[in-house]
C-alpha cells in the first residue's frame, strides 16, 4: 500500500479555501502504519467544491475523521475515454470489480452524464446491471460499497466512496432538533471566530452558545482540530483497509485525539426540550468543563445568570431559531434588540451570529471581523464574527 492513490474530497463550493487551509493544517499530524506523524508531501489540486489529492490510502482513509468541513472523500479506482457506447461498455466490464468488492457485498451506483455521446444515466446503469448484476448485489440503498460513476465530455471517472453517511453526521450529536445547523457550518464558523487566536490563548476562553438548540456549536468545539466520535466508515469493508485502524488504541493515542482546549463550555436554552436533548447527547463528556442551561437570552440580567465570571475572556457564537424565538414581523428589529441584549448584559470579546441572508446587510458598532454567505440546506445565510472595541 506504498503506491500513490487519487482521492477527491468534497465540501460545500463555499468552503473550498478554507479546507484548503484545514487540510494543510492537519497533514502534519496524520499517522502512518507505526503510528508516527508520516512524512509524504501533500500534493493537492483545489476546484470549487473539493479538492484532489494523491496520497496513499491510509492517510485517505484517515482524512475521514480528521476533516470536519469535509461532506464526503471519494477514491477514483478508474479514468478512461469512452466516445461510443460499446467503448464505454467494453471498459467498465474489463474492471477489477471483483476484486475492489468482496463476494457477497452490496454495491450501488451512482450516475452522472454530461457533454458526452453517450449521456444517458438510465442506459448506463442497465448496461452495470447487465455485466455485473450475476457477480455483485447491485442495490439502490442499504448498499456495502457505494460507486460514483461520473461521464463528462467522453471521460469517465469511476469513484469508491470511502466515508459512508455525510461526513457532517459526526456521532456525537445524535439527538436533534427541528432544522439544526449542519456540522461542517458550525466547525467553520469555529474556525472564522478563531481565525487570529493563538494556541496559548485558547484555553483561556469561556465559549456560551445562548441558543444552542441540540448543541451543534458545542459539539464542533469538542471535537474541534481532533477525531471526533464517529467508527461507521464505508472504507471499514474495504479489502485495503489498514490493520491498525482496527486498533482502538491507534485512535486513542493519535496525536489529534484531544480536540481544542477552552476554560468553560456553556451551552443554554429556554426550551426545557432542547436542554434535555443537550443532556442525551453530552452524558459522554463529563470529563470537560461543560454547563448546560434553561436560561432564555431575553431575561438574563449579566454573566451570573451563566455561572461566567467577569474576568473571562468570553466568545458567543449562537444560531436564532427564526420563526420560533424571533418575531418574523419583524426580524431585523428582534436582532438589534438580541445585539443590545448581548453587548450589554454579557461583554463579550466576540459574537458569532447566524442569520438569513434575506435580512440583508447588519451594520452594528461593533468592530466587523468577518461576514460569510453560504448556504444551511439550501438556504442562503450569513455569518457574521463582531470583536468589542477595547
Amino acid at each position: 500500500m506504498s503506491q500513490l492513490e487519487s482521492f477527491f474530497i468534497i465540501c460545500p463550493p463555499e468552503l473550498t479555501d478554507e479546507l484548503e487551509l484545514e487540510l494543510e493544517e492537519v497533514w502534519p499530524f496524520l499517522e502512518d502504519e507505526s503510528g508516527r506523524p508520516q512524512l509524504t508531501p501533500l500534493i493537492k489540486q483545489k476546484t470549487l467544491g473539493g479538492i484532489f489529492l494523491e496520497t496513499r490510502p491510509l492517510i485517505g482513509f484517515q482524512l475521514n475523521r480528521v476533516l470536519k468541513l469535509a461532506s464526503r472523500i471519494l477514491w477514483r479506482r478508474a479514468r478512461f475515454k469512452a466516445r461510443e457506447l460499446f467503448q464505454l461498455e467494453g471498459q467498465l466490464k474489463s474492471l477489477p470489480w471483483t476484486e475492489w468488492i468482496p463476494e457477497g457485498k452490496k454495491v450501488k451506483f451512482s450516475i452522472s452524464a454530461s457533454g458526452s455521446k453517450v449521456n444517458n444515466e438510465k442506459r448506463i446503469e442497465d448496461m452495470l446491471q447487465r455485466l455485473l448484476g450475476k457477480r455483485l448485489k447491485v442495490m439502490k440503498d442499504h448498499e456495502d460499497f457505494h460507486f460514483y460513476l461520473r461521464h463528462h465530455e467522453n471521460q469517465m471517472t469511476v469513484s469508491l466512496d470511502t466515508s459512508g453517511e455525510h461526513l457532517h453526521k459526526r456521532g456525537r450529536v445524535q439527538f436533534k432538533l427541528q432544522a439544526p445547523l449542519r456540522e461542517t457550518l458550525a466547525s467553520a464558523a469555529l474556525r472564522w471566530m478563531l481565525n487570529d487566536v493563538s494556541s496559548s490563548e485558547l484555553n483561556r476562553i469561556t465559549w456560551l452558545d445562548p441558543m444552542a438548540g441540540s448543541g451543534t456549536h458545542g459539539a464542533e468545539l469538542l471535537d474541534h482540530r481532533g477525531l471526533g466520535t464517529r467508527e461507521d466508515y464505508a472504507f471499514n469493508s474495504f479489502k485495503e483497509m489498514p490493520k491498525i485502524f482496527r486498533s482502538p488504541e491507534f485512535w486513542k493515542n493519535h496525536v489529534l485525539a484531544k480536540g481544542i482546549p477552552f476554560r468553560n463550555l456553556v451551552l443554554a436554552d429556554q426550551s426545557a426540550d432542547a436542554v434535555n436533548v443537550m443532556k442525551k447527547n453530552f452524558e459522554s463528556c463529563q470529563e470537560r468543563n461543560i454547563i448546560l442551561l434553561q436560561k432564555d437570552l431575553f431575561s438574563i440580567d449579566s454573566r451570573d445568570d451563566y455561572g461566567i465570571s467577569r474576568n473571562e475572556a468570553l466568545y458567543i457564537v449562537l444560531n436564532p431559531p427564526y420563526g420560533e424565538r424571533l418575531e418574523l414581523s419583524d426580524p431585523r428589529k428582534e436582532i438589534l434588540k438580541m445585539r443590545e441584549q448581548i453587548w450589554q448584559k454579557l461583554q463579550p470579546q466576540r459574537l458569532g451570529l447566524w442569520v438569513p441572508a434575506s435580512l440583508g446587510n447588519l451594520n452594528f458598532p461593533e468592530k466587523l471581523l468577518q461576514k460569510r454567505e453560504l448556504r444551511n440546506g439550501g438556504i442562503p445565510v450569513h455569518f457574521y464574527v463582531w470583536e468589542r472595541e477595547v
